[in-house]
């Protein structure tokens, strides 16, 4: 903490950073929490597959928004951003028509997809270079504290709203997460942009089509793995019988350990064995997400969450180790863009393999997810082991 106050008083940017990151994940959390039991309570859940889907769609946006980010004024485009995201979260309150539904997606995937994308390059031109780790770090912790309390404050308005009126709790929380977004809008100063521009960067650019062709797979794979669970969790939740009231907080929960297993795995250790601690992690995730296609007891559902939540963070960390490993460093962050906008090519895919397995039976999606995450395990271990063997 000592170090982001020294970061706020050399560069006062960095706290409208802070704060501008905390409200967007915290409406993003607070819409995200109520979004699918919403459209599940009017039964409508096919109807949510077509809007993530259209919002996983839109979101290939940032591909083409990366390579032209240069000409455009960064400020006015996170305000753009703002405000088709606060449409889109206010358009989810109308969960039984399609087409309002796949609108509300596009939307509000093109306004997420830029505020995402524009925020790395706010924090790159945040400081100097000896403070970018301290700018990162600053990042990570705002977005997941946003989140955290988005989680808290889904459960404290559920559990008051519902007594006076009832299902309308939701809409009502819909609405004010719009409305908690709009605020970011006066949340952002001047934003300069960071662009490399050396020929080296350019020469690894034209003699990289193998790798790229790689990152398009993985980001395509990982997406629609991701996208047939995660969206899913408060259902699987609910039909495991833990009330809607509890579920953001259960989420909030899994958030706050998010920040703390961080810590944990920050160590050299973790950097020397990376590739072990990523197939150890796959694989049990794999199985403790199998163990959710039982009814369990409600103290069970949270300790398998909670150890679970323990190795996708381990997993997710020892993944990105194991990239930088591989990925030309000149150029790491258009790769990261490439990988971005292939994983919302899966998510499209995944998101409505998912709403489609869930309507079928629930244990479907579950069992395609842990089966496909074993599968994308071997092959990254694969890639990893030939293109970090020839570097």
């Amino acid at each position: 903490m000592k170090r982001y106050k020294t970061l706020f008083i050399k560069y006062p940017d960095s706290f409208q950073f802070l704060v501008f990151n905390i409200l967007f994940y915290l409406s993003m959390s607070l819409s995200r929490s109520v979004h699918s039991i919403w459209f599940d309570l009017n039964g409508s859940l096919l109807n949510y597959s077509i809007s993530y889907s259209a919002m996983a769609f839109s979101g290939m946006f940032a591909g083409i928004l990366g390579r032209r980010i240069n000409y455009f004024n960064l400020r006015n485009l996170i305000r753009i951003g703002v405000i088709l995201y606060s449409i889109g979260l206010l358009l989810r309150l109308f969960p039984n028509d399609w087409l309002i539904s796949l609108i509300s997606g596009l939307i509000s995937g093109i306004g997420a997809a830029t505020i995402i994308l524009l925020l790395r390059t706010w924090a790159v031109g945040i400081g100097k270079e000896k403070d970018r780790v301290v700018t990162i770090s600053l990042k990570r912790f705002s977005s997941s504290l946003g989140t955290s309390i988005g989680g808290i404050l889904s459960g404290i308005l559920l559990y008051c709203l519902i007594y006076f009126f009832h299902s309308m709790a939701y809409p009502i929380v819909l609405a004010s997460a719009s409305m908690l977004c709009l605020v970011t809008f006066f949340c952002i100063p001047k934003i300069d942009s960071f662009v490399d521009k050396s020929e080296r960067a350019e020469r690894i650019l034209e003699s990289s089509n193998y790798m790229k062709k790689r990152i398009i797979f993985f980001g395509i794979f990982s997406g629609l793995i991701a996208s047939i669970f995660s969206p899913y969790l408060p259902v699987i939740l609910r039909r495991q019988e833990i009330s809607e009231v509890f579920i953001g907080p259960v989420l909030t929960i899994l958030s706050l350990l998010t920040i703390y297993f961080s810590s944990i795995f920050s160590s050299r250790k973790v950097d020397n064995h990376k590739q072990g601690y990523y197939t150890l992690s796959e694989l049990l995730i794999s199985i403790l997400t199998l163990l959710f296609s039982f009814h369990l007891k409600y103290y069970l559902v949270i300790t398998i969450l909670i150890i679970r939540v323990f190795f996708v963070n381990l997993s997710s960390i020892t993944q990105e180790l194991m990239e930088l490993s591989i990925y030309p460093k000149e150029k790491i962050s258009y790769f990261y863009g490439i990988s971005q906008t292939s994983y919302f090519i899966g998510d499209t895919l995944g998101g409505f393999i998912g709403g489609w397995l869930f309507n079928q039976d629930m244990k479907y999606s579950i069992y395609l997810f842990s089966v496909l995450l074993l599968f994308n395990a071997v092959l990254f271990n694969r890639f990893y082991l030939r293109n970090n063997k020839n570097s």
